[in-house]
């Protein structure tokens, strides 16, 4: 993303566990009804945005640019998707590594 970019973003919904415990406080991003498979924590609908200073790395697929983003993981924890790394993937062609931040829509919902 360029300075005069607007941020590409994903509507998706994210798991609330709370209070920050490991780097976000939401975590397991997707649909609703694969992100209840996650545990019984609040489901929260957000908006994943690509920030070069967000703490979410993704996965945008280059074989299916309509899917959306996937594959987000603490930026930390994001490289261990790659056993020969995210250059290499990047390098053959596999797609691009977005860093992302998640912003709630609206108060969490129950499952």
């Amino acid at each position: 993303m360029t300075e005069n970019t607007t941020p590409r973003t994903w509507d998706v919904h994210g798991m609330d566990y709370g209070p920050d415990t490991r780097g976000t406080r939401y975590r397991h991003f997707g649909e609703h009804r694969w992100v209840r498979l996650w545990g019984d924590h609040p489901i929260v609908p957000g908006r994943l945005i690509e920030d070069p200073d967000g703490g979410l790395m993704g996965w945008l697929d280059a074989d299916q640019p309509g899917r959306g983003i996937h594959m987000v993981e603490l930026r930390q924890l994001f490289p261990m998707q790659f056993p020969y790394g995210v250059q290499t993937e990047v390098d053959a062609g596999g797609g691009e590594p977005i860093p992302l931040r998640f912003e709630p829509l609206e108060a969490a919902e129950s499952n």
